[in-house]
C-alpha cells in the first residue's frame, strides 16, 4: 500500500495490515497513555483495538500535533487500518493494488 495526505496545516498518516498487532503491553503503555491502551484492552479481542490506537496514535504523532481532525477507518479489501490527522476534507483513498500482469494464452 501506498498513503499520502496533504492539506494547508499539520498533516499525518499511517497504515498497518489488518493482521498486525502491536508490541508488548509493556511496551505499548511505555509509548502510549495508559488509560487509552487499558480500554482497548478491555474487549474480548484487544488485537484489533490496540492496533487502532497504535495507527491513531501514529498518525497523530506525524502530524506533530493532538490539536487536529482524526479520522480513521478499515479498508477490508486491502486489509488496512488507516488513521489521517489533520487535512480536513481530505479524501479517503489509497493507492489500488498493482494487478498482476495478464498470463498470455498457450498457444499449444
Amino acid at each position: 500500500l501506498a498513503a499520502a495526505v496533504v492539506g494547508p496545516g499539520p498533516v499525518g498518516i499511517d497504515v498497518e495490515p489488518l493482521t498486525r498487532r502491536p508490541g508488548p503491553v509493556s511496551v505499548l503503555r511505555r509509548l502510549l497513555p495508559h488509560d487509552e491502551v487499558d480500554a482497548a484492552r478491555a474487549g474480548p479481542d484487544p488485537g484489533p483495538a490496540l492496533l487502532r490506537l497504535w495507527v491513531r496514535r501514529e498518525a497523530l504523532f506525524k502530524a506533530g500535533t493532538d490539536d487536529v481532525r482524526l479520522t480513521e477507518w478499515t479498508d477490508r479489501g486491502r486489509a488496512a487500518v488507516v488513521a489521517l490527522a489533520g487535512a480536513d476534507g481530505a479524501h479517503r483513498a489509497l493507492s489500488p493494488a498493482p494487478s498482476p500482469a495478464p498470463t498470455p494464452p498457450s498457444g499449444r
